[in-house]
């Protein structure tokens, strides 16, 4: 490799680092666990005492059922199904459990502080059956949006 071959290819490398950790780069995330999948998880701001938190869930094998999550950010988290709540949200080996606004979503009741666009907090989601997974939820005014 010759010298100058050399530094473009350092430029480069620099130059992507500095753009993968510069404040306004959003970078995906996303969660195995066993056969689930949970992909980016986001929560609208919020300045009440409510907030609504979204993600998709998806399973490989076999079906599970999410049947609880908490945060340290609310003194509850419940399920709703647009306006109607409900005990929980089934997961079906080949469709995808989707979260948005105005449908399914986490509902979190009574915040403890403002949810404010570029804050994450910590998510814990418990299922029928597989163990309980802890999650970061990023506060967004739109998925990947900042």
């Amino acid at each position: 490799m010759t010298r100058a071959a050399a530094l473009s290819r350092r430029a480069a490398t620099v130059f992507g680092l500095a753009w993968l950790l510069s404040p306004g780069t959003v970078v995906a995330h996303s969660y195995r666990h066993g056969p689930l999948s949970i992909g980016h998880a986001w929560a609208r701001p919020a300045t009440g005492d409510t907030g609504e938190a979204f993600l998709p869930i998806g399973i490989s094998t076999g079906r599970d059922r999410l049947i609880g999550a908490a945060t340290p950010l609310a003194a509850s988290v419940a399920f709703r199904d647009g306006e109607r709540a409900t005990d929980g949200f089934d997961i079906a080996q080949g469709a995808s459990l989707a979260m948005r606004p105005g449908r399914r979503h986490l509902r979190l009741v009574g915040l403890t502080k403002a949810l404010t666009v570029g804050d994450r907090f910590a998510l814990t989601l418990t299922f029928q059956t597989a163990p309980p997974l802890t999650i970061e939820v990023w506060v967004e005014t739109a998925p990947y949006a900042r």
